[in-house]
């Protein structure tokens, strides 16, 4: 099956068959070895990586078992077979039969059309262009060429021991926000120096943020101690407010030091991303903003991220 090597050699994913079924012929014998949760639950943690793996419920089988079936008589290089032994999986979804593709922990789907396998096949290749752009490794070029048409650029450097985890950070961050794009640098692609120089990436593992505000690019640093969904997301979502961003130092200069002679008032909102309730304050201030405006009242507003100047592991800095 040459058109599916070409297919997983872009995309590499995981496919879960759950072929059980009360509707399922006696006469259908299960295809595939045992396969133990614990073995499955590692291979969907590098989903984005390894190939197709297949499982089922034990001792029963299913027609559309036997169409993934000779999908992987077809392609063994890709396909991993086995099955289910045990009671059922956290993962089952509530109907059955079903084949199922993991990308990573965090995203799944379902092919719910009839087992055909040049139905399957088809959407195989539907999906293999949709996720293609998830699973390039970062070039120079490709980051380059990225920062300069999004306003979010995520680029994370994993070392072995939080691969999985820190890939995933990356994605369901972007997933999570407009205007943003994610790529991982392997320790050892072969743009993974030029990337860490240019970028000055010091420390693996670390995620960084090119951000681009008009013509302006900065990129911003987050270490292993401070990289969390949470960090990233907060990162990401108060820059999408149409609001100037002031570290301490420039609150101080700015703002309490301003020589201007005709001040205007301003409204500050002082954050940090681990603060309790964060989306909340973030979501207010987004309002009051919105409702000034439609008063026409004559006021700047503006957001002071004190980890700026508190955090000595996170810098930003241009390099346009």
């Amino acid at each position: 099956m040459a058109g599916c090597e070409r297919r997983f050699g872009i995309l590499q994913i995981i496919i879960l068959s759950l072929v059980h079924s009360a509707t399922s012929s006696t006469d259908l014998s299960p295809k595939f070895k045992d396969f133990l949760p614990n073995v499955l639950d590692r291979h969907i943690k590098v989903s984005r990586h390894s190939s197709v793996v297949i499982y089922r419920k034990p001792g029963e089988g299913s027609p559309l078992g036997d169409v993934v079936h000779e999908l992987w008589k077809g392609d063994k290089q890709n396909f991993t077979s086995g099955n289910l032994n045990t009671k059922l999986h956290y993962r089952n979804p509530s109907t059955v039969p079903l084949l199922r593709c993991f990308l990573g922990l965090t995203s799944h789907f379902d092919y719910t059309d009839e087992p055909s396998k040049h139905k399957i096949n088809h959407w195989l290749h539907g999906l293999a262009r949709t996720l293609e752009d998830q699973l390039q490794d970062a070039t120079e070029t490709l980051v380059d060429k990225t920062a300069d048409n999004y306003k979010f650029t995520v680029v994370a450097f994993p070392d072995h021991a939080r691969h999985s985890e820190i890939e995933e950070m990356a994605f369901q961050v972007t997933a999570e926000n407009l205007n943003c794009k994610a790529y991982i640098s392997h320790m050892h692609s072969i743009d993974n120096r030029k990337i860490r120089l240019k970028y000055n990436v010091n420390e693996v593992p670390s995620i960084i943020i090119i951000y681009r505000k008009d013509t302006t690019k900065t990129v911003h640093h987050f270490s292993k101690q401070q990289m969390t969904v949470l960090s990233l997301d907060i990162f990401i979502k108060s820059r999408s407010l149409p609001v100037p961003h002031y570290s301490l130092a420039m609150f101080e200069r700015d703002v309490i030091k301003s020589s201007v002679r005709i001040y205007t008032p301003k409204i500050l909102t002082f954050y940090a991303y681990w603060s309790p309730g964060i989306y909340g304050y973030l979501s207010a201030l987004n309002r009051t903003i919105e409702e000034f405006c439609d008063l026409d009242v004559e006021v700047h507003f503006g957001l002071v991220d004190i980890t700026d100047d508190t955090a000595d592991s996170r810098k930003s800095r241009n390099f346009d």
